[in-house]
């Protein structure tokens, strides 16, 4: 009887072990919205594997007697590391996006954002973000 309840217990944390970390849903998953420093809208997607799988942000650009506001989307698969930060990176020809962030819980994250465009108007911007999951 004694050797049988120690097979049991065994088998089960074997099994509990195998069950993936991503077999639910994530701690960050779901829709996303804030707005910029630049008094600008941002919003992401978070898969089930903890990925942003879309980020939509409108950024002002400054540059040399001009400024423009550029509006970029991705779409790919920018992982979230285990500390809760994450990059997004994305280019347009010679235009750029680097969009830094974290989690601060389960419904609040921040983060910075710069761009580089040529076109329309050859100029850089950088500016903060906040954004809340959006709660169905």
């Amino acid at each position: 009887m004694r050797l049988r309840r120690i097979v049991v217990v065994i088998i089960t944390v074997l099994a509990v072990g195998l069950i993936p970390e991503t077999a639910g849903a994530s701690a960050h998953q779901g829709t996303w919205r804030g707005t910029t420093a630049q008094a600008r809208g941002i919003s992401f997607r978070v898969n089930a594997y903890e990925q942003i799988t879309y980020l939509a942000l409108r950024i002002e650009v400054e540059g040399f007697e001009c400024s423009a506001v550029v509006t970029w989307t991705y779409k790919g698969a920018a992982r979230i590391r285990d500390d809760g930060s994450f990059t997004v990176h994305g280019h347009s020809g010679l235009d750029s996006l680097t969009v830094n962030g974290r989690f601060l819980s389960r419904f609040k994250a921040e983060g910075f954002a710069k761009s580089t465009v040529f076109d329309p108007c050859f100029g850089s911007g950088r500016t903060s973000w906040t954004a809340s999951k959006v709660v169905a």
